[in-house]
């Protein structure tokens, strides 16, 4: 966005210093490319805290075609005060445009892919000063579950917690958020694990077996299920508790009250529990 807007003067900049030089012939005229060259990759390496910038100064709206996806994809947020729907359309966009996406053999990113993803962090991050959970800005997707260096074998999601990306398939990530009966949010999943990180002095609530078996009753899905749809045998307790808290908060209430308030106590008073 804003970004991108930078790297076009700073291009032309370096196409007038090689036309001068190369087809002018002009002598001593190279030396100029080395401001907007320096230029450029500063662009390109603060990209998202540009861009993050720009939109918490000029405070751009989600366009009319997303919003309706966003409602379609969470109907709740209708039924929120309008204060409270627009701060959670302002905190979208700021993620979105604050986050670095891109795609392994995919020529552009639909903007809904970016919805999935930052609608996890904006309701996870509630309470926080910022939706952008800092370093955590990069989010790569693939169209199909992956292998990764870490894990070499086909899965649906994944944090890398030393290069500090997000990796998404986005046939699961989509499948998550329309069939939530069916299949665990990767997004509450992996924002989860990354909140936890972030967050590491607060008291989290520990697995257990019992636990286990609760978030199953919750969710009505197995644990199997959840291992066949993310790819992974270990699963991440925090994760897996908190997509059962955000995406089924009244069976969790009722059925798990205990479980309920500690994850609540976490997390704060969210937008949507």
């Amino acid at each position: 966005m804003f970004a991108r807007r930078l790297t076009v003067p700073l291009a032309l900049w370096i196409m007038i210093v090689l036309y001068l030089a190369f087809v002018e012939e002009m002598d001593g005229v190279m030396i100029w490319i080395i401001p907007p060259a320096l230029l450029l990759m500063i662009v390109y390496i603060f990209t998202p805290q540009l861009n993050y910038w720009y939109v918490q100064r000029y405070r751009p709206t989600l366009d009319e075609p997303l919003r309706k996806f966003l409602h379609h994809l969470a109907p709740w947020i209708t039924r929120l005060d309008p204060d409270a729907q627009k701060k959670l359309e302002e905190r979208l966009v700021l993620h979105m445009e604050g986050s670095d996406f891109s795609g392994m053999n995919m020529e552009s990113i639909p903007e809904e892919a970016k919805v999935l993803v930052s609608l996890a962090a904006v309701v996870v991050s509630w309470q926080q000063e910022k939706a952008l959970l800092s370093p955590f800005e990069r989010v790569v997707f693939y169209k199909h579950p992956f292998p990764s260096p870490n894990h070499q074998f086909l899965h649906a999601c994944e944090t890398d917690f030393i290069d500090q990306v997000q990796i998404y398939s986005l046939e699961q990530l989509m499948a998550s958020w329309m069939r939530p009966d069916r299949f665990l949010n990767i997004a509450y999943y992996e924002w989860a694990k990354i909140f936890q990180f972030v967050f590491d002095q607060k008291q989290y609530p520990s697995s257990s077996p019992q636990r286990w078996e609760a978030l199953s009753q919750i969710s009505g899905q197995a644990t199997d299920q959840w291992q066949k749809f993310t790819g992974f045998e270990a699963l991440d307790f925090w994760g897996v508790a908190t997509a059962c808290y955000f995406t089924f908060p009244k069976k969790m209430q009722e059925s798990e009250p205990a479980l309920f308030q500690a994850i609540r106590e976490v997390y704060g008073d969210a937008v949507m529990v």
